[in-house]
């Protein structure tokens, strides 16, 4: 995709950073390919996931993952396939269409970004009441994730951030948790969560289909 584009990339090997103090340069490396994907993932990431509850046609998919009433860290991976397939081909226009990265850079930052998120992403879905204000404006914790998750109307569309709530905090979507909020999690309907597995996969396809042609027959 790279090669099609028409605006010059930014030369960039994570070898460069570093202030020469040998145990040190090893750590802001390991830093910097873990947070720079991570800073360049949530900004897109931020902008899918609030499609995918203004846009009818997306949230039909996303509803899935917010229908767990007992919110917990496998939660994380309560997803529909086809919203995977959608973030997938939102998200992938970061490192490698802004960074010339050598191959080698690109794999190591993608399995450290990607462990990193994905452990996170575990906890702070996770029913856990840790409160951890001081952490609650630089990494999602599990109450601030809580939050967005909610059922109360007061909290709708807040906190769509993956991993830094900067992003909520620019644009205005931020809700900052009280030291006694825990809600109940769920859809905000009241629609209980899909019983099979395979339910929760096939119904939305299906209902997409259904709506498809209740709007041609409309016509």
């Amino acid at each position: 995709v790279r090669a099609l584009d028409y605006w010059p990339t930014v030369a960039f090997t994570f070898s460069d950073i570093g202030i020469g103090i040998p145990l040190v340069d090893p750590a802001l490396r390991i830093l910097a390919m873990i947070f720079i994907p991570l800073l360049l993932h949530d900004l897109w990431f931020y902008w899918s996931h609030r499609l995918e509850h203004a846009v009818p046609f997306l949230w039909r998919f996303h509803q899935l993952h917010h229908s767990d009433v007992n919110m917990n860290a496998s939660t994380y991976a309560r997803d529909h396939f086809l919203q995977s397939a959608w973030r997938a081909f939102f998200s992938m226009f970061t490192v490698g269409l802004v960074f010339d990265l050598e191959l080698k850079d690109a794999g190591q930052a993608a399995v450290l970004s990607s462990l990193f998120l994905v452990l996170l992403s575990q906890f702070y879905h996770s029913a856990t009441r840790i409160r951890l204000r001081w952490l609650d404006r630089v990494l999602v914790t599990p109450q601030v994730h809580r939050i967005h998750h909610s059922v109360l109307r007061d909290h709708q569309d807040k906190n769509f951030a993956d991993a830094l709530p900067i992003f909520d905090i620019i644009f205005g979507t931020y809700h900052g948790p009280a030291s006694d909020e825990f809600p109940h999690t769920g859809l905000y309907s009241g629609e209980p969560p899909p019983t099979r597995w395979w339910r929760a996969q096939v119904e939305p396809v299906v209902g997409l289909f259904r709506w498809q042609r209740e709007t041609d027959g409309n016509r």
